[in-house]
This record gives C-alpha cells, sequence and structure tokens, in this order.
C-alpha cells in the first residue's frame, strides 16, 4: 500500500524503533529497518547478535529479562524514552518481553507505540497508518 509521502518521509525521519529481548529476532528486525530506511533501532536485551552490531545500538540489561523485575525494567525504558526526541516504536521480541510490555502497557503507551514484529514487510509501516 503507498501511503501519502508528506507522512512517510516525516515519520520514517523521526521513527525511533525499540527492540526489547532476544537478539537473534532483535537482530533481523534491526537489519530489515535499517537496510529498508536507513534508520538504527536501540536494543535493549542480552546476548549477541552480528546483525546487531552493525544495524543498532544496543543496550545491555543488567540480568536476563526473566530476571529483572517490571519496575527497574519500566524505568530504564522510560529513561530511554525521556531522552529521545521522535517517535518511539517498541517491539517485544519474544514471549517475555511480549509479556513484559503486556503487564506495563498502560506506562509504557505514555511514551511508546507499541507495535508487533510482522512476519513480513515494513515494520514502520504501523505507524504511518496510526498518524492518518
Amino acid at each position: 500500500m503507498n501511503y501519502p509521502q508528506d507522512h512517510t518521509g516525516y515519520l520514517y525521519t523521526t521513527a525511533i524503533p525499540v527492540l526489547l529481548g532476544e537478539p537473534k529476532t532483535a537482530g533481523r528486525a534491526a537489519e530489515e529497518i535499517y537496510l529498508r530506511h536507513q534508520v538504527t533501532a536501540h536494543w535493549f536485551g542480552r546476548g549477541r547478535n552480528l546483525r546487531l552490531l552493525f544495524y543498532a545500538k544496543r543496550y545491555r540489561l543488567p540480568a536476563p529479562m526473566d530476571e529483572i523485575s517490571d519496575n527497574l525494567l519500566l524505568q530504564i525504558l522510560l529513561d530511554f524514552a525521556s531522552e529521545q526526541h521522535g517517535i518511539l516504536a517498541l517491539y517485544p521480541c519474544d514471549r517475555a518481553a511480549e509479556d513484559f510490555v503486556a503487564r506495563n502497557s498502560e506506562a509504557l503507551e505514555s511514551r511508546y507505540v507499541i507495535l508487533s514484529l510482522p512476519d513480513k514487510g515494513d515494520l514502520l509501516a504501523p505507524l504511518v497508518r496510526k498518524s492518518c
């Protein structure tokens, strides 16, 4: 689907993709976003993935997601959001991240647009649809 250029140009240059969770899934998503839009994603998690080295700015969590309290992880994400200027799109990349987002959606939605990773296609396209 084609979107009006005035929306896509603005949104794609102000979008700040934030990936949360599993490094392999996050790495694929970061690569897709970068190759399609030349936008660097931000990743919060633990582990290693070569794609994340090339296509994302990485923020190492102090422990695995299932060992971090919701309050600490929420504070990390909200602190990050407070330093950003743009449209923050949060993508949970595994089941633990999805569960965390579901439990904390009210607080997160004050700063993030919460999106799901599609099986294929443009990961930032839902931002355009939400703004039209």
